[in-house]
């Protein structure tokens, strides 16, 4: 075929990938990549050492990965009580400013908001250690 470069035998290293080889390239997202990886954006030319690269992209992965777990830990605990309440009951009061710039609490209407026993929002709840914070809450 006319035009097709054939590399069978060459070996590349990530700088020095030709561009037609790389993938998306139609987007600028992969050469933006091999550029943070040889520094070339804001900083002078030379290499990101392998372990602060794997630093950036295991942060993120951790992130996921402990957000699932804590939903399959919430979802565990919703069918099998022996492990632990999954939801949890907060007690708050309302609060309205006055015009003096005070804010009135109504003690005599404690509200209950349903929480997740959890570390992230879940399931459409907040937190118990999130929405425990704040007992007074004002509406405006």
């Amino acid at each position: 075929m006319i035009g097709v470069r054939r590399f069978e035998n060459k070996k590349f290293t990530l700088g020095e990938i030709p561009y037609f080889l790389w993938p998306h390239r139609h987007t600028k997202i992969f050469p933006m990549l091999v550029s943070f990886y040889r520094c070339e954006i804001g900083m002078k030319s030379g290499w990101v050492p392998a372990t602060a690269m794997r630093v950036l992209i295991a942060i993120p992965v951790m992130l996921v990965l402990l957000y699932a777990g804590d939903y399959a830990w919430l979802r565990l605990r919703m069918g099998h009580s022996q492990l632990g309440p999954a939801f949890g009951t907060v007690r708050f009061y309302l609060a309205t400013p006055t015009k003096s710039g005070r804010e009135e609490i109504f003690f005599d209407q404690p509200q209950t908001e349903t929480c997740a026993r959890s570390l992230f929002p879940q399931l459409a709840y907040r937190p118990c250690w999130y929405a425990g914070g704040k007992t007074i809450r004002v509406v405006r």
